[in-house]
């Protein structure tokens, strides 16, 4: 017997009804996720701009203040360092707000300005790091469309940003003098070196070896107002006040890179040049470059210059007048080098001897990571106020050998910031 079958017209508009509605959900969850994406995305510029501008508030405060590193303390404030936080707090929530977002100080709002300071660290190698750090969190809920069936009452999205604040800090973290040799002891010639028949006095920073650390003979040297650290122990270090610290680190490369100046039409073959000088004799402010060490004249006379030698060393013997000088932060002395009175690259492993006369000064950084350097006594204690920093430093002498660290002085590394994602 014949059965005639149910027809089965009008089950493709249902397959078709259900396609189109899977589709336009499909479609609909895209664009609330797309929506998501972009309010994250603003969210997260909005977090980065209102951090980044609480840190540059904050770093600006420090400068006007002067808060360099040495009395960066967080513990014991004197005021500087709450002035810079509150300031980077105003600033970063008036940032957020005029990108749509309105931040407070408590982190239960979930969107707030958060501001810390530390000046201790005990696991950084036995230098303290001392920052402050600007937290922006911001938190968004999308509104959602299709979305609205699975996320109630919308999507939400939680972002953040952090910038680092460093005070401005003086190179080798104040040391006035610092050998970056790291070979043990040999003879006279690795790390730091005391010797001759006269004291050493190193006031307002102390003494750092990488390596060896001895005195000769009778010789002593006291350090004021820092401490004396080397990793490899020589000889007659209780000829050392303080009593020298053994370490097992070492300053670190970043800690004394100084950026090389622009030399351009600055390249001379003597100082002071013929032409550069006032009426007194004295080299004019400035920078003088040289490929190979200049032929010093009798008389070394030169206010606010930074001396760039890039192969070569030099010897200032007893006959020489010395009176040098750095030049000052203010105003900017560029392309001279504030702080820095000499400056030889890493590449240039030459000799530097300083034997001064009762006339002489100095007064600026010695910047020499290649070249081995002798520092000898004067009978003027106020002729060196300088930082040393050398692969070798040798001080002594027949007369007293004073070194006077002053950081306002001497070049120090800006006040700096960073985004920390």
């Amino acid at each position: 017997m014949f059965t005639q079958q149910k027809s089965e017209k009008g089950q493709a508009i249902a397959f078709i009804v259900v396609g189109f509605v899977i589709i336009l959900g499909f479609v609909g969850l895209a664009i609330d996720g797309g929506r998501a994406y972009s309010d994250r995305r603003h969210a997260q510029n909005s977090s980065d701009a209102a951090s980044l501008a609480g840190g540059a508030a904050a770093a600006l405060s420090l400068e006007n203040s002067h808060l360099y590193y040495t009395l960066f303390d967080c513990a014991n404030d004197d005021g500087r360092i709450a002035d810079a936080m509150q300031t980077a707090r105003e600033a970063a929530a008036n940032r957020a707000t005029s990108n749509g977002f309105t931040i407070s100080l408590n982190p239960a709002d979930f969107n707030y300005v958060k501001v810390i300071c530390v000046s201790t660290c005990p696991v950084c190698g036995g230098f303290a790091t001392k920052y402050l750090d600007i937290t922006v969190n911001i938190s968004t809920t999308t509104t959602t469309t299709f979305g609205s069936f699975l996320f109630k009452p919308g999507l939400p999205s939680q972002v953040s940003a952090m910038t680092r604040v460093y005070p401005r800090m003086p190179l080798a973290f104040g040391h006035a003098v610092v050998a970056l040799n790291k070979s043990n002891c040999s003879g006279q010639t690795n790390g730091v070196v005391i010797h001759g028949t006269a004291d050493t006095l190193i006031s307002g920073g102390g003494i750092f070896t990488n390596g060896c650390l001895r005195s000769v003979g009778n010789s002593e040297a006291t350090v004021n107002g820092g401490s004396i650290a080397y990793n490899y122990a020589g000889s007659g270090l209780n000829g050392f006040h303080p009593a020298p610290l053994p370490v097992t680190f070492e300053i670190p490369a970043d800690s004394y890179k100084v950026p090389a100046p622009n030399c351009d039409g600055r390249w001379f073959s003597d100082f002071p040049p013929s032409g550069y000088t006032d009426a007194n004799g004295f080299a004019l402010p400035g920078l003088y470059c040289y490929h190979n060490a200049p032929s010093f004249k009798q008389e070394v006379k030169g206010k606010a210059v930074t001396i760039y030698i890039e192969s070569g060393g030099f010897k200032f013997n007893g006959n020489t007048q010395i009176y040098l000088t750095a030049p000052p932060t203010s105003p900017d002395p560029a392309p001279a080098i504030p702080g820095i009175l000499f400056y030889l690259p890493a590449s240039n492993t030459s000799d530097i001897t300083i034997n001064g006369t009762s006339d002489s000064f100095l007064q600026g950084v010695i910047l020499a990571p290649g070249a081995s350097i002798s520092l000898l006594g004067t009978a003027d204690t106020n002729a060196y106020k300088t930082q040393i920093i050398a692969y070798n430093v040798e001080l002594g002498g027949t007369a007293q050998t004073l070194v006077t660290y002053e950081a306002s002085k001497m070049y120090n590394k800006p006040t700096s910031l960073n985004l920390q994602k």
